[in-house]
């Protein structure tokens, strides 16, 4: 990711941040391609859990924060086509 898109990133992310019920949520949301004011992206709770906005075959679990690498990994399932498939990534930030 470059320097701007990244720190973009990071401005959008300290401004989506609320309170709920006495625990930080966290929403990071994008524009869909072709589809006009509409958005999807991914929700972190304070808890460790996470969930999709808006991306109904892809189901975020958790999510934990790599301080000494800089990344967010992210775990849930891809569902699709009759599988569903299980997957952890990682997000350098």
């Amino acid at each position: 990711m470059m320097k701007f898109e990244l720190a973009v990133f990071l401005f959008l992310f300290v401004l989506s941040c609320k309170s709920q019920d006495d625990a930080i949520v966290v929403s990071w949301i994008q524009s869909i391609p072709g589809q006009a004011g509409k958005t999807q992206g991914i929700e972190f709770k304070a808890d460790g859990s996470a969930s999709s906005i808006n991306m109904h075959t892809l189901i975020f679990e958790t999510w934990t924060w790599n301080k000494g690498r800089g990344k967010i990994i992210l775990t849930g399932k891809s569902i699709g086509n009759g599988q569903t498939i299980s997957f952890k990534d990682s997000l350098v930030v």
